[in-house]
């Protein structure tokens, strides 16, 4: 009935605003819908749950109420990307719509509401769980502006996690890699970037940033700021045969002298994670 869906969201959305973990809101909620019905005489005398109210129930849920679009600041709806999404957190590859569209900036009035920080929490456990020097929020399926670096790697990058990322200068000099992604696993690409940057964006908790980086530091946020805008590493090789297979790398001292071309031959590419391989000047 009316009154106890209202009594089940109240308490739904409450539980919510306190729990701050993506993964343990979705346990928490199906766990939670179940246990108020039933004490709430929702069940049939028998002791089975009436079905009908509670997927009425579970249709009605929301994130608290500063989880509307956080790109509008004066939206009075519901911004349904910020419901609880069992698949954010899961890494998406090429061809999926999220990981190829150009991500939408956040609106940084919203930075410590719980339709943000919940999801700032996963895309950092993601990076962790799945290895990777760098991950971008798309990699995920959230579609906003955001990637995480590990500093554990970089030391002389401000911060961890970068919101509404620019780069705002690059050097006429450049440098080559074999990279790799996590969004494209088991290929690698010879591919030219910018060997300096200046990076701009927003901390955590609002703070403007801007960083100059150089050698590896500059090629992983220049990867990630690629995802950013909807770009993946394959496309910024020269050709199709700068674009191998991991397998190929293994034996890449078997190669054919000079192939594909000198730089990429002599360089170093096994190295994990591959993105701080040795840069190379030479094409």
């Amino acid at each position: 009935d009316i009154m106890t869906h209202t009594f089940v969201s109240k308490r739904i959305h409450f539980l919510v605003s306190l729990t701050m973990s993506l993964h343990f809101q979705k346990f928490l909620l199906k766990a939670f819908i179940v246990s108020c019905l039933c004490v709430n005489t929702s069940c049939a005398s028998d002791g089975h749950c009436n079905e009908k109210i509670i997927h009425e129930s579970i249709r009605q849920i929301r994130l608290p109420e500063d989880s509307y679009d956080m790109e509008s600041e004066t939206s009075n709806q519901y911004d349904e990307s910020f419901m609880i999404d069992e698949n954010i957190g899961q890494i998406r590859y090429p061809g999926d719509p999220t990981l190829m569209q150009v991500d939408r900036n956040l609106s940084l009035d919203k930075l410590n509401s719980t339709s943000f920080q919940p999801y700032l929490n996963t895309l950092r456990e993601s990076r962790v769980t799945y290895g990777g020097l760098g991950i971008a929020g798309s990699q995920i399926g959230w579609g906003k502006r955001v990637f995480c670096v590990g500093q554990e790697y970089l030391s002389n990058i401000s911060t961890d996690c970068w919101i509404n990322p620019e780069i705002i200068w690059s050097s006429n000099e450049t440098n080559w890699l074999w990279e790799g992604c996590l969004s494209i696993p088991g290929i690698r690409a010879w591919v030219e970037r910018p060997a300096e940057v200046i990076l701009r964006g927003y901390r955590d908790d609002g703070k403007l940033l801007e960083d100059y980086l150089t050698g590896n530091a500059a090629r992983i946020v220049q990867h990630e700021m690629d995802h950013v805008e909807g770009l993946l590493f394959p496309d910024l090789a020269p050709s199709s045969e700068f674009i191998v297979p991991q397998a190929s790398i293994e034996i890449k001292h078997m190669w054919v002298k000079d192939w594909p071309s000198p730089g990429s031959y002599k360089a170093s590419a096994i190295k994990r994670p591959y993105l701080m391989n040795e840069l190379s000047t030479e094409k």
